[in-house]
């Protein structure tokens, strides 16, 4: 593709070093920033998903449960649970 807009990126880290983790979160960035290209990722790793987004979605049986920025969602205990039980 020529230009493209939009980026989807499945589980982008699974299986990888956190050193790998973090190329991967500097390359995405540099996508964004140099070329305006948005990523919109699907991502266990709540870490690499949070360092990454600007919009944060948290999915559950096909329904958003949380959303909100980084920042905002520090310390949610929804999100807590979501990835690390309740």
């Amino acid at each position: 593709m020529i230009d493209p807009k939009l980026l989807l990126v499945d589980e982008p880290t699974i299986g990888l070093a956190p050193k790998i983790c973090l190329e991967i979160v500097a390359a995405l960035k540099r996508l964004n920033e140099k070329l305006g290209l948005t990523t919109v990722n699907s991502e266990q790793n709540v870490n690499f998903a949070l360092s990454l987004a600007q919009e944060f979605y948290l999915l559950e049986t096909g329904y958003v449960r949380l959303k909100g920025t980084p920042e905002e969602l520090q310390g949610e205990e929804q999100l807590k649970e979501a990835y690390f039980g309740g």
